[in-house]
């Protein structure tokens, strides 16, 4: 399965999951774009404001090149935007569905990282943006009321 493949290269390729993809929270450094070489061929992963969106692996390096010029071109995925949106992403639905148009091929795995109690935890990967946003949401919000009710609260609001 792809979501599998490149799920786990996305772990990987981020240090396990704890930080080396760019970090969570926006950070935005070299590491958080980045194409990848593994057994079964390439995949290009992208961190932004906490977002982990990695693609399905390819054959094709130059594949994966388009894919990765695609991905550095959608808006939602700039530095400049990230810092002045307000939106409740990192990548809207227009701008996935520009991408997809521009790179029919492409198979897009979303994450997010989400900080708590000094650690960064990892929603589950997803192929659906509005699901991966949901999830950080359920995360986000875990993560906060265990802050004001105490540390089994994120494991109550996880059930």
């Amino acid at each position: 399965d792809p979501l599998d493949g490149a799920a786990s290269a996305a772990a990987a390729g981020s240090g396990g999951g704890a930080g080396g993809g760019g970090g969570a929270g926006g950070e935005d450094t070299s590491a958080g774009r980045c194409l990848r070489r593994y057994k079964n061929g390439y995949c290009v992963m992208m961190t932004r404001s906490g977002l982990c969106l990695s693609t399905a692996c390819t054959p094709s390096l130059d594949q994966a090149i388009d894919w990765q010029i695609a991905l550095a071109r959608a808006p939602g995925l700039s530095a400049t935007r990230a810092a002045a949106s307000n939106a409740p992403g990192p990548l809207s639905e227009a701008e996935l569905m520009n991408i997809l148009e521009a790179e029919p091929s492409i198979q897009l795995i979303f994450r997010f990282a989400v900080k708590h109690d000094g650690r960064v935890v990892h929603t589950p990967a997803t192929r659906d943006l509005a699901k991966a946003l949901e999830f950080r949401r359920r995360y986000t919000q875990a993560s906060q009321s265990s802050r004001s009710s105490g540390p089994n609260s994120f494991e109550d609001v996880k059930a």
